[in-house]
Protein backbone atom coordinates (compact mmCIF):
# COMPACT_ATOMS: atom_id res chain seq x y z
CA UNK A 1 0.00 0.00 0.00
CA UNK A 2 1.45 3.43 -0.62
CA UNK A 3 1.23 5.15 2.27
CA UNK A 4 1.97 8.63 1.06
CA UNK A 5 -0.73 8.58 -1.06
CA UNK A 6 -4.10 10.33 0.09
CA UNK A 7 -5.81 8.12 -2.21
CA UNK A 8 -5.41 4.98 -0.28
CA UNK A 9 -7.01 4.71 3.84
CA UNK A 10 -4.87 2.94 6.41
CA UNK A 11 -7.64 0.04 6.85
CA UNK A 12 -7.55 0.07 10.91
CA UNK A 13 -8.77 -3.72 12.35
CA UNK A 14 -12.74 -1.92 13.49
CA UNK A 15 -14.51 -3.89 16.19
CA UNK A 16 -17.75 -5.18 15.37
CA UNK A 17 -18.94 -2.36 17.85
CA UNK A 18 -17.31 0.68 16.22
CA UNK A 19 -18.18 -0.59 13.21
CA UNK A 20 -22.23 -0.24 14.51
CA UNK A 21 -20.97 3.02 16.31
CA UNK A 22 -20.30 4.77 13.14
CA UNK A 23 -23.55 3.47 10.70
CA UNK A 24 -25.30 4.57 13.46
CA UNK A 25 -24.15 8.00 13.03
CA UNK A 26 -24.09 8.07 9.55
CA UNK A 27 -28.15 8.52 10.36
CA UNK A 28 -27.55 11.13 12.05
CA UNK A 29 -25.56 13.25 9.17
CA UNK A 30 -28.08 16.37 7.94
CA UNK A 31 -26.53 16.43 4.39
CA UNK A 32 -26.24 14.78 1.76
CA UNK A 33 -22.53 15.40 0.34
CA UNK A 34 -21.02 14.60 4.29
CA UNK A 35 -23.14 11.71 4.77
CA UNK A 36 -21.44 10.16 1.57
CA UNK A 37 -18.27 11.10 2.21
CA UNK A 38 -18.57 9.45 5.80
CA UNK A 39 -20.25 6.51 4.38
CA UNK A 40 -17.54 5.75 1.45
CA UNK A 41 -14.67 6.65 3.97
CA UNK A 42 -16.56 3.62 6.30
CA UNK A 43 -16.77 1.19 3.55
CA UNK A 44 -13.02 2.47 2.74
CA UNK A 45 -12.26 1.33 6.35
CA UNK A 46 -14.70 -1.72 6.99
CA UNK A 47 -13.57 -5.14 7.19
CA UNK A 48 -14.83 -7.55 4.42
CA UNK A 49 -17.94 -8.72 5.77
CA UNK A 50 -18.70 -5.29 7.23
CA UNK A 51 -17.84 -3.95 3.69
CA UNK A 52 -20.66 -6.31 2.24
CA UNK A 53 -23.37 -5.63 5.15
CA UNK A 54 -22.88 -2.10 3.45
CA UNK A 55 -23.32 -3.56 -0.35
CA UNK A 56 -26.31 -5.44 1.00
CA UNK A 57 -27.77 -2.02 2.67
CA UNK A 58 -27.22 0.17 -0.25
CA UNK A 59 -28.91 -2.45 -2.34
CA UNK A 60 -31.61 -2.70 -0.47
CA UNK A 61 -32.20 1.00 -0.54
CA UNK A 62 -31.56 1.98 3.07
CA UNK A 63 -29.31 4.77 2.52
CA UNK A 64 -31.87 6.44 0.09
CA UNK A 65 -33.45 8.68 2.73
CA UNK A 66 -33.84 12.03 1.48
CA UNK A 67 -31.34 14.46 2.49
CA UNK A 68 -31.07 18.45 1.56
CA UNK A 69 -27.71 19.15 -0.44
CA UNK A 70 -25.33 21.77 1.07
CA UNK A 71 -24.81 23.34 -2.32
CA UNK A 72 -28.38 22.59 -3.98
CA UNK A 73 -27.09 24.30 -7.17
CA UNK A 74 -23.73 22.14 -7.32
CA UNK A 75 -24.52 19.95 -10.31
CA UNK A 76 -20.56 17.88 -9.54
CA UNK A 77 -18.98 18.29 -6.03
CA UNK A 78 -17.19 21.48 -6.48
CA UNK A 79 -16.07 21.14 -2.67
CA UNK A 80 -13.94 18.03 -3.75
CA UNK A 81 -10.54 17.84 -5.59
CA UNK A 82 -10.45 16.05 -8.37
CA UNK A 83 -8.27 13.18 -6.51
CA UNK A 84 -11.50 12.98 -4.18
CA UNK A 85 -14.12 12.90 -6.74
CA UNK A 86 -11.81 9.69 -8.18
CA UNK A 87 -11.79 8.28 -4.54
CA UNK A 88 -15.40 8.94 -4.20
CA UNK A 89 -16.55 7.51 -8.27
CA UNK A 90 -14.47 3.79 -7.21
CA UNK A 91 -16.20 3.68 -3.48
CA UNK A 92 -19.33 4.22 -5.33
CA UNK A 93 -18.46 1.58 -7.90
CA UNK A 94 -17.63 -0.95 -5.17
CA UNK A 95 -20.23 0.02 -3.11
CA UNK A 96 -23.11 -0.28 -5.50
CA UNK A 97 -21.37 -3.35 -6.88
CA UNK A 98 -21.39 -1.63 -10.19
CA UNK A 99 -23.95 0.76 -11.64
CA UNK A 100 -26.13 -2.51 -13.11
CA UNK A 101 -24.73 -1.34 -16.83
CA UNK A 102 -21.44 -2.93 -17.67
CA UNK A 103 -21.00 0.09 -20.54
CA UNK A 104 -21.32 2.75 -17.43
CA UNK A 105 -19.61 0.84 -15.35
CA UNK A 106 -16.33 0.55 -17.88
CA UNK A 107 -16.50 4.83 -18.62
CA UNK A 108 -15.97 4.76 -15.26
CA UNK A 109 -13.18 2.87 -14.61
CA UNK A 110 -11.82 4.60 -17.94
CA UNK A 111 -12.75 8.13 -16.13
CA UNK A 112 -11.35 7.25 -13.05
CA UNK A 113 -8.50 5.75 -14.11
CA UNK A 114 -6.99 8.06 -16.94
CA UNK A 115 -7.92 11.02 -14.11
CA UNK A 116 -5.40 8.86 -11.60
CA UNK A 117 -2.85 9.12 -14.29
CA UNK A 118 -2.94 12.49 -15.01
CA UNK A 119 -2.95 13.20 -11.33
CA UNK A 120 0.43 11.22 -11.59
CA UNK A 121 -0.74 8.30 -9.19
CA UNK A 122 -0.48 5.04 -9.78
CA UNK A 123 -3.55 4.07 -11.09
CA UNK A 124 -3.34 0.12 -11.89
CA UNK A 125 -2.40 -0.17 -8.00
CA UNK A 126 -5.31 1.68 -7.17
CA UNK A 127 -7.86 0.24 -8.85
CA UNK A 128 -6.58 -3.15 -7.54
CA UNK A 129 -6.88 -1.92 -4.07
CA UNK A 130 -10.52 -0.85 -4.95
CA UNK A 131 -11.25 -4.19 -6.45
CA UNK A 132 -9.69 -6.00 -3.23
CA UNK A 133 -12.42 -4.58 -1.14
CA UNK A 134 -15.03 -5.09 -3.60
CA UNK A 135 -17.62 -7.75 -4.31
CA UNK A 136 -16.51 -10.91 -6.82
CA UNK A 137 -18.56 -9.37 -9.87
CA UNK A 138 -17.10 -5.75 -9.45
CA UNK A 139 -13.58 -6.90 -8.84
CA UNK A 140 -13.83 -9.12 -11.45
CA UNK A 141 -14.22 -6.01 -13.98
CA UNK A 142 -11.87 -3.72 -12.06
CA UNK A 143 -9.07 -6.27 -12.45
CA UNK A 144 -10.04 -6.98 -16.15
CA UNK A 145 -9.88 -3.48 -16.96
CA UNK A 146 -6.19 -3.32 -14.99
CA UNK A 147 -5.49 -5.96 -17.58
CA UNK A 148 -5.84 -4.14 -20.65
CA UNK A 149 -3.07 -3.18 -22.49
CA UNK A 150 -1.94 0.61 -22.22
CA UNK A 151 -3.12 1.32 -25.90
CA UNK A 152 -7.00 0.21 -24.16
CA UNK A 153 -7.08 2.55 -21.15
CA UNK A 154 -6.11 5.68 -23.25
CA UNK A 155 -8.10 8.52 -22.99
CA UNK A 156 -8.60 8.75 -26.75
CA UNK A 157 -10.12 5.26 -26.92
CA UNK A 158 -12.76 6.37 -24.13
CA UNK A 159 -13.47 9.63 -25.96
CA UNK A 160 -12.26 11.21 -23.06
CA UNK A 161 -10.29 14.76 -23.71
CA UNK A 162 -8.20 17.21 -21.21
CA UNK A 163 -10.84 19.69 -20.17
CA UNK A 164 -10.24 22.53 -17.73
CA UNK A 165 -12.99 22.72 -15.12
CA UNK A 166 -11.93 25.56 -12.75
CA UNK A 167 -8.17 25.26 -11.66
CA UNK A 168 -8.07 21.86 -12.65
CA UNK A 169 -7.47 19.95 -15.98
CA UNK A 170 -9.48 16.69 -15.81
CA UNK A 171 -10.44 14.15 -18.37
CA UNK A 172 -14.29 14.28 -19.48
CA UNK A 173 -16.41 12.65 -22.02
Amino acid sequence: MDCDNPLFLESAAMTESEFQERLKKLDAIEFREEFETELYRLYEQAGADDRKHLRETAAAGAFMKPRPWKNPTDYDRADLSLEQRVQQGMIRLSLHDGTGDYRDDLLTLAWCYNNLMHLSHDADAYLKRIADLSSEKIATAINQFVQRPPSEKDPESWGLKLNKRGDEFVFWP
